[in-house]
């Protein structure tokens, strides 16, 4: 699984992954845990019921996966396998992306990773990841300027 977002660092694991491929096959699962309500805003599109952050309706639903698929689409090759799996948000990002790697069963989760100073961790994605999952952890880092 991949951990995808809007980031630079995804972008970093994201060619990280494409290098992996050169080895072998892999099936990607794109993993990305949005929050209902600022997506749907960012987009414009309206809640059925905004308290309710698992009804999603089709429309942003579908606009997500298009958007989530568009940032996958430099993995998409003979050896890669890409899938999409989105997942809404209610807490930490860490926990609800742990637990989608969990359900799908993924050998390896990979994330990117900024360089944080030790307050910023505390909410740190990919400081938790590799504390709290169960599966490997693969942390990539932004290359320093």
């Amino acid at each position: 699984m991949l951990g995808v977002d809007r980031s630079r660092s995804f972008e970093v694991a994201r060619d990280w992954v494409r290098a992996l491929a050169k080895v072998g096959p892999l099936d990607v699962v794109g993993g990305h845990i949005f929050w209902v309500s600022s997506d749907t805003e960012r987009r414009g599109l309206n809640l059925v019921r905004p308290y309710d952050y698992r009804d999603v309706s089709a429309d942003p639903r579908e606009a997500l996966e298009r958007e989530v698929s568009a940032l996958l689409e430099p993995l998409r090759s003979e050896s890669l396998t890409v899938r999409v799996r989105l997942e809404p948000g209610a807490g930490r990002a860490t926990d609800t992306l742990v637990a989608l790697a969990a359900e799908e069963q993924v050998d390896l989760l990979v994330v990117g990773a900024r360089h944080r100073k030790p307050l910023a961790r505390l909410w740190s994605v990919s400081h938790d990841t590799r504390r709290l999952a169960a599966m490997s952890v693969v942390s990539v880092p932004v290359p320093s300027r």
